[in-house]
Parts: C-alpha cells; structure tokens; sequence
C-alpha cells in the first residue's frame, strides 16, 4: 500500500507499507500515521535547514 505524505496540498514524499489484510479501520489509521510522518519530515527539515553565509564583514 503506497500512502502519500502531504504539507497541506504539497506532496513531501510517499510511504509504502506491505501488509497481508488492510481494511476501513486500517486505512484509516494508516492515513494518520502518514500524516504524522509527514509532520516529522516537513518539521525535520525546517528545524535542520541549513543557514547561508551572509556576506563578510
């Protein structure tokens, strides 16, 4: 099962999972684990941006 990781309506990545049974209750809480995953991903890579040298003093 592919589930896509989304910042509001941008697209941050795709998790792909492998399970033998997937019913409603589980497509649900995998759409939420994708969500949180895609939190962490986007709050990652704010946090660990790097910073550009400014111009020298």
């Amino acid at each position: 099962m592919y589930l896509p990781l989304l910042d509001g309506s941008d697209q941050v990545g795709v998790m792909a999972l492998t399970l033998d049974h997937v019913d409603d209750y589980n497509r649900r809480l995998l759409r939420r684990l994708s969500s949180l995953v895609a939190d962490m991903v986007v709050h990652q890579a704010r946090v660990h941006r790097p910073v550009l040298p400014g111009p020298a003093p």
